[in-house]
């Protein structure tokens, strides 16, 4: 009697895994493991994986190769996370599933603090920097249990005490304080640590030059003297002191009723002011400096007053002013006195004795006179004036010459 034998699918075999132990932030090894199948075809075998915890190890971190029978696996937990996890392997033949399983052990590792690089940090002389956002963070230790320390790579631009750690929003900022009046290049380094690791970053921190004004000064006084029935007016202050050490030059304001005049490019501290008889007799004026750098201005720190004395009410004297202001451009004032009705000229003369232009050729009462000469269409360089007056009633001569400065 015949005997027919019916065929059986056979389930296709798979290797079996040891336990596989990865520190956080891992990737395993490969891990070769081998397939069979009594029918089939190694190639016709397919290989799949699942992880009973997918948090920490995602389909996407199961990574399987190889051909024929020797197949191979690669592991990569999710990163900073720890645990356990199943893993289950499965071999299918197309009839048949065979499934062995493993375990993955991630073990915890400490995980350094991070700190998020700013871009170069820039701001002008004397002005601080704030905030500079340090956006600092650690997987395992609370922000304000780390360890925040700060160092000035270039102390004589920032000292360490500029340097400091503040609270911001829900982080931490830097506040830097560059030196007063320091300008240029340095490296502060910022290193965290949270007890096992330490994380260093450093920002190049470029200090612009900004010009300084003047420092700032006072006022000392005045001294009023009246010579010839003439006044001249001395003013002293304080010098001005430049940090770029740049030359300060002045200007001094004078003002009050009838009278608002400003002298310019005075070099030194002081200045003798030929007031003649252009300030009135017995009254007060007030006055102020101004110190330049030429960029930059700083007035005095007060203002200061003078009263001027009683003057005769006609001259006594023929008298010639230095003309005001000295050096000028393109005008300037010529003052005279004459004690009696005169006969008067006055004359421009260039330095080479050519005549350039004559003012007064006239016949003048006793008094006191002011004279514009605009010399717009000449050449900068020295001039003189000379006074001519001869008295009418006792045809005394007076003749005086002067020296001015036209600088265009």
């Amino acid at each position: 009697m015949p005997v027919t034998i019916r065929p059986v699918n056979d389930p296709p075999n798979i290797s079996s895994i040891e336990t596989v132990n990865i520190p956080e932030d891992s990737t395993s090894s490969l891990i070769q493991f081998t397939v069979s199948d009594a029918e089939s075809p190694g190639v016709a075998l397919r290989v799949s994986g699942t992880s009973t915890n997918p948090s920490l190890l995602p389909p996407e971190g199961i990574v399987l190769g190889g051909l024929d029978r020797i197949r191979s696996i690669r592991l990569k937990p999710t990163p900073n996370r720890f645990g356990t996890t199943l893993i289950n392997l499965m071999v299918d033949d197309g009839t048949d599933t065979t499934r062995t399983t493993f375990r993955m052990n991630v073990l915890p590792e400490n995980d350094p603090p991070h700190i998020v690089k700013s871009d170069t940090l820039e701001t002008n002389e004397d002005e601080p920097l704030w905030p500079v956002p340090l956006h600092i963070y650690d997987e395992e230790t609370e922000i304000n249990a780390l360890e925040i320390r700060v160092h000035s790579e270039k102390m004589e631009l920032i000292d360490p005490d500029g340097v400091e750690v503040r609270d911001f929003r829900d982080n931490k900022a830097l506040y830097i304080s560059p030196r007063k009046d320091r300008f240029g290049e340095g490296h502060v380094t910022v290193s965290v640590s949270d007890g096992q690791a330490t994380a260093t970053t450093d920002f190049l921190v470029k200090v612009k030059p900004v010009n300084d004004p003047p420092s700032s000064f006072t006022l000392y006084g005045t001294d009023v003297q009246l010579i010839d029935d003439s006044l001249n007016v001395n003013f002293d202050w304080e010098q001005a002191d430049d940090t770029e050490q740049q030359h300060v030059q002045y200007l001094l304001h004078i003002f009050g009723q009838d009278t608002d005049t400003t002298i310019t490019q005075i070099d030194s501290p002081e200045y003798s002011f030929p007031a003649g008889r252009r300030l009135k007799s017995n009254t007060e004026y007030s006055w102020e400096v101004f110190a330049t750098d030429g960029s930059d201005t700083t007035a005095s720190t007060l203002t200061k007053a003078f009263v001027t004395p009683i003057l005769p009410d006609a001259p006594r004297h023929y008298i010639l002013q230095q003309n005001y202001p000295n050096p000028f451009n393109p005008t300037t004032q010529i003052s005279y006195s004459l004690p009696v009705t005169s006969r008067v000229e006055l004359t421009i003369y260039d330095m080479s004795g050519r005549k350039v232009e004559r003012l007064v050729a006239q016949v003048q009462a006793a008094g006191e006179y002011n004279v514009m000469w605009n010399a717009g269409d000449r050449a900068s360089g020295m001039y003189v004036y000379r006074l001519v007056a001869v008295g009418l009633s006792n045809n005394k001569r007076f003749t005086k010459t002067q020296k001015m400065v036209l600088v265009k």
